[in-house]
């Protein structure tokens, strides 16, 4: 009897220890579980961000692309002009319409290089621009690959934490398997010493 009390009372601090030892990896995993989705909080907010930088980077190179088709334009019309005041005065020797023309072709130069003056500012604030940008996406990269190292971490957690309370499953129905019988071996004893008592008794 005392053997079988023992046995009932290890049995009993065994299963109590597992079940202390499962609470506290459950928690565990819950605080890992709870970091996770702080971090994956921000991702929405970060793409978003990574959206406007891309549309702005995208905008400047257009808008580059347009002031360098400009620029071309002019200083292809300064050629045409160029050449037209060389025909001009080439062909014919009235001072006052090669002044004019001077004038307007000086006139002309100055426009293309207040263009030019206009795009060099132009640029240099699309530089500005696009190394703030590359910060920025650097930075967003570097958050989104913490976040999918996280994102995998949880993963294997979650995987390391079904095979634990797979594993724990199988070892609680066995036990309950070998309680039973212990059970059914206690209750035969015991129904045996009752009978004799009672026998000894008559």
């Amino acid at each position: 009897m005392q053997t079988s009390s023992r046995a009932i009372s290890i049995l009993i601090g065994l299963l109590y220890w597992m079940y202390l030892d499962i609470r506290q990896e459950m928690y565990d995993y819950r605080q890992k579980i709870e970091e996770v989705a702080i971090m994956n909080r921000d991702l929405p907010d970060t793409l978003q961000k990574w959206h406007e930088l891309s549309t702005l980077l995208l905008k400047n190179q257009t808008t580059s692309i347009i002031r360098l088709n400009d620029l071309e334009r002019n200083l292809e019309n300064l050629r045409i002009n160029f050449t037209i005041y060389r025909t001009s005065a080439d062909a014919q020797q009235n001072y006052a319409k090669e002044e004019k023309i001077v004038a307007d072709f000086g006139a002309k130069i100055e426009s293309v290089l207040t263009d030019m003056e206009r795009f060099k500012d132009h640029y240099s604030g699309i530089l500005k621009d696009h190394t703030k940008i590359k910060i920025d996406l650097k930075g967003l990269s570097e958050n989104l690959t913490d976040a999918q190292q996280k994102a995998l971490g949880l993963h294997e957690i979650s995987s390391n934490y079904s095979q634990e309370v797979s594993s724990l499953k199988l070892y609680l129905r066995n036990n309950s398997i070998s309680f039973q019988d212990f059970k059914n071996e206690v209750r035969l004893n015991f129904s045996h010493i009752w009978n004799e008592l009672n026998g000894n008794k008559v």
